[in-house]
């Protein structure tokens, strides 16, 4: 059996997609111009940023003290030759 006796439609071709979807295209195309026609103008709101704070955190200290540890440690074990 062929594709047209089991009612199997053959490949659409580009007109047909065309007419298909032209009247969703100008449905789309009405309903895009009267959103624009409703645009109101919105402020753009800047989100406020959280106050950074200076001077050292606990985590700067918890480096620092880390760093001191190694350099200690490596001090140490290049000595002992």
């Amino acid at each position: 059996m062929s594709g047209k006796e089991k009612g199997i439609p053959g490949p659409f071709r580009e007109t047909d997609l065309e007419k298909e979807l032209r009247p969703r295209f100008q449905e789309y195309e009405e309903w895009r111009a009267s959103q624009e026609e409703n645009v109101t103008p919105v402020q753009e709101t800047v989100p406020e940023q959280p106050k950074k704070k200076g001077g050292l955190t606990r985590l700067d200290l918890l480096f620092v003290a880390a760093g001191f540890l190694v350099a200690m440690f490596l001090r140490g074990c290049s000595g002992a030759k």
